[in-house]
């Protein structure tokens, strides 16, 4: 849930003490997101899709792990970023919803971009 608070009333120089508390539990460890997020890749995307290590991320509806999506183009022995996974922390599931991607399908795409970007021949103007 955002919250906006308007302005206190009074002088420009009002003073505002205020305090926000926040409660969840974290029930997935950042290795256990990872693992999560590299099946979720290899079942639903294909073997040169892969997961990186995860940070903490708070959102509007609880806690997430947010994971690093990254595709490895062995041929051209590189690894290009394409996007984030969010990982319930408290439940372990996959959330594409607050994602860089809105389906598997997409994550495949953006990987095949970034591989015709990277062997497309250069255009000199």
């Amino acid at each position: 849930m955002k919250v906006q608070i308007p302005p206190p009333p009074g002088p420009a120089t009002a003073e505002v003490d205020m305090t926000v508390r926040v409660r969840f539990q974290f029930n997935v460890t950042p290795f256990t997101a990872l693992q999560t997020v590299n099946a979720y890749l290899l079942m639903n995307v294909g073997h040169m899709v892969s997961a990186d290590e995860p940070t903490t991320m708070l959102l509007n509806d609880g806690a997430f792990w947010q994971v690093p999506v990254f595709c490895a183009y062995p041929d051209l022995g590189h690894r290009e970023y394409l996007g984030g996974l969010l990982v319930d922390a408290e439940s372990g599931i996959v959330m594409l919803q607050g994602s860089s991607f809105s389906s598997p399908e997409e994550i495949k795409n953006r990987a095949e971009e970034r591989y015709r970007s990277l062997t497309a021949p250069a255009t000199g103007t």
